[in-house]
């Protein structure tokens, strides 16, 4: 799973394409619009984020899929949380120069 959410998120464009998408559904077109790549390279970026679950095609439109976002985001959180070392308390502290 992680491996799609990574690749997914590698690209800048399709990082943009979810922050469009986070202000409301939008057209294939709505989408080429703002961006000066031809209609089969938008349509990859589309397909990398669907098949990561972070998007779906609905009719028409492309809508994001908030709570597989998040969801991802709380997986590689909780992994990281449980392989993080423990840091010693006098390590921690950073003094101010």
């Amino acid at each position: 799973m992680m491996e799609r959410v990574f690749a997914a998120l590698k690209s800048d464009v399709r990082r943009q394409i979810l922050v469009y998408l986070s202000s409301g559904e939008l057209t294939f077109r709505q989408l080429k619009a703002r961006f000066p790549f031809s209609g089969p390279a938008i349509l990859y970026h589309l397909r990398m984020l669907e098949e990561a679950q972070f998007i779906e095609h609905r009719g028409p439109y492309y809508a994001l899929l908030t709570d597989n976002v998040r969801k991802a985001f709380e997986v590689f959180l909780s992994g990281l949380e449980a392989q993080a070392p423990l840091i010693e308390p006098s390590r921690a502290t950073v003094s101010a120069c």
